[in-house]
Protein backbone atom coordinates (compact mmCIF):
# COMPACT_ATOMS: atom_id res chain seq x y z
CA UNK A 1 0.00 0.00 0.00
CA UNK A 2 1.29 3.41 -0.99
CA UNK A 3 0.96 6.40 1.29
CA UNK A 4 1.00 9.96 0.09
CA UNK A 5 3.50 12.09 1.98
CA UNK A 6 1.94 15.34 3.21
CA UNK A 7 4.27 18.28 2.78
CA UNK A 8 4.56 20.81 5.59
CA UNK A 9 4.09 24.32 4.18
CA UNK A 10 7.01 26.67 4.56
CA UNK A 11 6.69 29.85 6.58
CA UNK A 12 6.37 31.94 3.42
CA UNK A 13 3.67 29.66 2.05
CA UNK A 14 1.80 29.88 5.34
CA UNK A 15 2.21 33.67 5.37
CA UNK A 16 0.94 33.92 1.81
CA UNK A 17 -2.05 31.68 2.57
CA UNK A 18 -3.18 33.66 5.63
CA UNK A 19 -2.01 37.10 4.54
CA UNK A 20 -5.48 38.66 4.71
CA UNK A 21 -6.15 37.44 8.27
CA UNK A 22 -2.68 38.46 9.41
CA UNK A 23 -3.13 41.90 7.88
CA UNK A 24 -6.44 42.39 9.68
CA UNK A 25 -4.93 41.21 12.96
CA UNK A 26 -1.93 43.56 12.64
CA UNK A 27 -4.24 46.45 11.77
CA UNK A 28 -6.53 45.69 14.72
CA UNK A 29 -3.56 45.72 17.09
CA UNK A 30 -1.48 48.52 15.54
CA UNK A 31 -4.28 51.07 15.14
CA UNK A 32 -5.25 51.31 18.84
CA UNK A 33 -1.58 51.36 19.87
CA UNK A 34 -0.85 54.14 17.37
CA UNK A 35 -3.83 56.20 18.53
CA UNK A 36 -2.83 55.68 22.17
CA UNK A 37 0.75 56.80 21.47
CA UNK A 38 -0.51 59.90 19.66
CA UNK A 39 -2.84 60.74 22.55
CA UNK A 40 -0.07 60.00 25.05
CA UNK A 41 3.01 61.54 23.44
CA UNK A 42 1.33 64.45 21.64
CA UNK A 43 0.45 66.45 24.79
CA UNK A 44 3.76 65.50 26.40
CA UNK A 45 5.96 66.86 23.62
CA UNK A 46 3.73 69.84 22.82
CA UNK A 47 4.05 71.04 26.42
CA UNK A 48 7.80 70.56 26.82
CA UNK A 49 8.57 74.12 25.71
CA UNK A 50 8.57 76.81 28.38
CA UNK A 51 8.37 80.49 27.50
CA UNK A 52 9.70 83.21 29.76
CA UNK A 53 7.85 86.13 28.19
CA UNK A 54 4.32 86.69 26.93
CA UNK A 55 5.54 87.40 23.40
CA UNK A 56 7.16 83.95 23.03
CA UNK A 57 10.51 85.54 22.20
CA UNK A 58 12.27 83.46 24.84
CA UNK A 59 11.16 79.83 24.48
CA UNK A 60 13.29 77.05 25.94
CA UNK A 61 13.23 73.24 25.93
CA UNK A 62 16.55 72.37 27.55
CA UNK A 63 17.13 72.90 31.26
CA UNK A 64 19.72 72.06 33.89
CA UNK A 65 19.38 71.34 37.59
CA UNK A 66 19.89 73.92 40.33
CA UNK A 67 23.37 72.52 41.09
CA UNK A 68 24.52 72.08 37.49
CA UNK A 69 25.79 75.60 36.79
CA UNK A 70 29.56 75.98 36.73
CA UNK A 71 29.83 79.25 38.63
CA UNK A 72 27.04 79.01 41.22
CA UNK A 73 24.30 76.86 42.73
CA UNK A 74 20.72 78.05 43.03
CA UNK A 75 18.98 77.47 46.36
CA UNK A 76 15.19 77.06 46.36
CA UNK A 77 12.86 76.76 49.33
CA UNK A 78 9.10 76.36 48.82
CA UNK A 79 7.67 78.42 51.64
CA UNK A 80 3.95 78.82 50.95
CA UNK A 81 1.07 77.65 48.79
CA UNK A 82 -2.09 79.77 48.62
CA UNK A 83 -5.15 78.37 46.87
CA UNK A 84 -7.31 80.63 44.71
CA UNK A 85 -10.72 81.67 46.05
CA UNK A 86 -13.70 81.52 43.71
CA UNK A 87 -16.95 83.45 43.85
CA UNK A 88 -19.97 81.72 45.41
CA UNK A 89 -22.16 83.13 42.63
CA UNK A 90 -19.86 82.28 39.72
CA UNK A 91 -17.45 79.33 40.12
CA UNK A 92 -15.38 80.66 37.19
CA UNK A 93 -14.79 84.07 38.83
CA UNK A 94 -11.68 84.32 40.99
CA UNK A 95 -12.04 86.65 43.95
CA UNK A 96 -8.52 86.05 45.30
CA UNK A 97 -5.58 84.69 43.31
CA UNK A 98 -3.61 81.67 44.41
CA UNK A 99 0.19 81.67 44.47
CA UNK A 100 3.35 79.69 45.03
CA UNK A 101 5.89 81.46 47.22
CA UNK A 102 9.59 80.63 47.30
CA UNK A 103 12.81 81.82 48.88
CA UNK A 104 15.43 81.73 46.14
CA UNK A 105 19.11 82.41 46.76
CA UNK A 106 22.47 81.34 45.40
CA UNK A 107 25.91 80.18 46.44
CA UNK A 108 29.08 80.88 44.48
CA UNK A 109 31.19 77.89 43.54
CA UNK A 110 34.94 77.89 44.03
CA UNK A 111 36.51 81.33 43.78
CA UNK A 112 33.99 82.84 41.39
CA UNK A 113 33.21 86.45 42.28
CA UNK A 114 29.48 86.67 41.63
CA UNK A 115 28.37 90.31 41.46
CA UNK A 116 24.67 89.97 40.58
CA UNK A 117 22.03 87.30 40.04
CA UNK A 118 18.49 87.83 38.73
CA UNK A 119 15.83 85.19 38.14
CA UNK A 120 12.61 85.10 36.14
CA UNK A 121 10.34 82.35 37.54
CA UNK A 122 7.81 80.35 35.54
CA UNK A 123 5.39 77.73 36.84
CA UNK A 124 4.56 75.24 34.09
CA UNK A 125 2.84 71.84 34.06
CA UNK A 126 3.93 68.69 32.29
CA UNK A 127 1.30 67.27 29.91
CA UNK A 128 -0.94 70.36 30.21
CA UNK A 129 -0.58 73.85 28.69
CA UNK A 130 -0.86 75.69 32.02
CA UNK A 131 1.79 78.24 32.97
CA UNK A 132 2.33 81.44 34.91
CA UNK A 133 5.24 83.86 34.43
CA UNK A 134 6.54 85.79 37.42
CA UNK A 135 8.48 89.05 37.44
CA UNK A 136 12.25 89.15 37.14
CA UNK A 137 13.84 89.74 40.55
CA UNK A 138 17.38 90.29 41.77
CA UNK A 139 18.21 87.73 44.42
CA UNK A 140 20.73 87.71 47.25
CA UNK A 141 22.89 84.83 48.50
CA UNK A 142 20.79 84.59 51.66
CA UNK A 143 17.58 84.33 49.63
CA UNK A 144 14.84 86.57 48.26
CA UNK A 145 11.12 85.92 48.55
CA UNK A 146 9.46 85.45 45.16
CA UNK A 147 5.79 84.69 44.50
CA UNK A 148 4.19 83.42 41.29
CA UNK A 149 0.44 83.61 40.76
CA UNK A 150 -1.22 80.23 40.16
CA UNK A 151 -4.98 79.75 39.77
CA UNK A 152 -5.14 76.24 38.30
CA UNK A 153 -6.47 73.42 40.46
CA UNK A 154 -4.88 70.02 41.03
CA UNK A 155 -4.87 67.11 40.53
CA UNK A 156 -4.94 67.13 36.73
CA UNK A 157 -5.52 63.80 35.00
CA UNK A 158 -4.87 62.66 31.44
CA UNK A 159 -5.60 59.25 29.92
CA UNK A 160 -6.71 57.89 33.31
CA UNK A 161 -3.17 56.95 34.40
CA UNK A 162 -1.31 60.28 34.28
CA UNK A 163 -1.93 62.52 37.28
CA UNK A 164 -0.19 65.86 37.85
CA UNK A 165 -0.27 67.25 41.38
CA UNK A 166 2.17 70.16 41.09
CA UNK A 167 3.73 72.33 38.38
CA UNK A 168 7.46 72.55 37.85
CA UNK A 169 9.38 75.69 38.74
CA UNK A 170 11.52 76.98 35.86
CA UNK A 171 14.03 79.79 36.33
CA UNK A 172 15.77 82.00 33.83
CA UNK A 173 18.96 82.85 35.71
CA UNK A 174 20.93 85.90 34.55
CA UNK A 175 24.15 86.44 36.46
CA UNK A 176 27.39 88.37 36.29
CA UNK A 177 30.81 87.48 37.67
CA UNK A 178 34.25 89.07 37.47
CA UNK A 179 37.26 87.65 35.67
CA UNK A 180 40.39 89.81 35.95
CA UNK A 181 38.22 92.86 36.67
CA UNK A 182 36.12 92.17 33.57
CA UNK A 183 32.39 91.45 34.01
CA UNK A 184 31.13 88.26 32.37
CA UNK A 185 27.39 87.98 31.78
CA UNK A 186 25.74 84.57 31.57
CA UNK A 187 22.20 83.25 31.17
CA UNK A 188 21.08 79.78 32.18
CA UNK A 189 17.74 77.98 32.32
CA UNK A 190 17.01 75.83 35.35
CA UNK A 191 14.23 73.42 36.24
CA UNK A 192 13.22 72.58 39.81
CA UNK A 193 10.60 69.86 40.28
CA UNK A 194 8.02 70.36 43.03
CA UNK A 195 6.88 66.75 42.78
CA UNK A 196 6.86 65.00 46.18
CA UNK A 197 7.68 68.30 47.94
CA UNK A 198 5.52 70.16 50.43
CA UNK A 199 5.44 73.89 51.21
CA UNK A 200 6.02 75.18 54.73
CA UNK A 201 2.51 76.63 54.91
CA UNK A 202 -0.75 76.07 52.99
CA UNK A 203 -3.69 78.45 53.03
Amino acid sequence: MRYNKQETPTFWQWLHKYRAKIGLLVFAIALPITLLLIAFLGPYFSNRSVHFDEEYNDVQRNFVGIDDLKELSIKVGWTALTYPVFSDDDPEEITSHGSYRFIIGYEAKGLYDITSVAVTPVLHTDWFPHYSIGSMRNISPSGTTIAVVWDEEFPMTRLLFITITEPNLYLKVEYTYQVQDQPINETAYVMYSLHDLNPDTVS
